[in-house]
């Protein structure tokens, strides 16, 4: 199917030369970052989120993000920009990801950290700015280097935010080439080629991508709509919480087939936590 589609980079040997050409560069990146030390790493690290973080930089992409996708609002999207950064710089500041990461001496095992290569980051139109970041930051923090599949919707946004890591990684001595981005025009087949091309893919966004991403012959980890986390203490009303959440995952069509079933359901498993 993919070989009868064409785009304006030609046809699916096109696609094939354009990743081809991107991976290339981000492995000879790689070779001139192997050699980091975890200081050196978290610099890396802490660069990424920097790019982002800045107020004139976060406000700057979450306008950007409004106008680009037309999703969201302004303040809502700097907070994201900042404070989802923030944590995740925070968590990854208490990892060890160079050399020795674990020594188990009771079973007579050391495990040492190793790249996994060239990383695909997919990013959705709902998070232009700061997913990429954040998949950057996870990226090379492994000593990896990543390619980033904007959406269409969100590309502009996507393209700029990448632009700003990549000055930042020059800003401290590392190869631009660590993070790079697909080139104009984004479309399924080419960020279908850097699924099959590349060591790891880590997709955001839809259904049908996810479903890409898996099925692409390249480890993947995946999350799409419905991937929401939701906490039920023990205050809470079962049946109710129950329902709520059904209504949330479930599709329209199945929700009056399988309500009652789960109300029946957990109003039983509630008698019985009584019990």
């Amino acid at each position: 199917m993919t070989s009868q589609l064409k785009t304006e980079h030609g046809d699916a040997g096109g696609e094939v030369a354009v990743i081809a050409e991107l991976i290339e560069k981000a492995r000879i990146a790689m070779t001139m970052y192997e050699r980091a030390d975890q200081a050196r790493v978290d610099e890396a690290v802490t660069a990424l989120a920097w790019s982002i973080y800045k107020p004139n930089r976060a406000a700057e992409l979450a306008e950007f993000a409004v106008a680009d996708t037309g999703l969201g609002n302004v303040e809502s999207k700097i907070i994201k920009n900042q404070r989802k950064t923030f944590g995740c710089l925070r968590d990854l500041m208490r990892v060890r990801t160079v050399g020795v990461i674990e020594d188990l001496p009771e079973k007579g095992l050391v495990k040492y950290a190793k790249p996994v290569g060239v990383v695909t980051a997919i990013a959705p139109s709902t998070n232009p700015a700061a997913t990429p970041v954040n998949k950057a930051m996870f990226a090379i923090k492994g000593r990896n280097a990543v390619i980033v599949a904007p959406s269409p919707a969100g590309r502009k946004t996507t393209t700029k935010t990448c632009e700003y890591m990549r000055g930042e990684l020059e800003r401290i001595g590392l190869p631009a080439d660590l993070v790079q981005v697909l080139p104009a025009p984004v479309n399924k087949v080419l960020t279908q080629e850097l699924m099959n091309q590349s060591d790891l893919v880590v997709c955001t966004g839809s259904q049908n991508n996810v479903r890409r991403a898996y099925s692409s012959g390249t480890p993947a980890i995946g999350v799409g709509a419905g991937n929401v986390p939701v906490i039920i203490d023990s205050t809470a009303d079962l049946s109710d919480a129950a329902e709520k959440n059904a209504l949330i995952m479930l599709r329209p069509a199945h929700r009056k087939i399988l309500l009652p079933l789960l109300k029946m359901f957990t109003k039983m498993q509630s008698k019985r936590c009584r019990q």
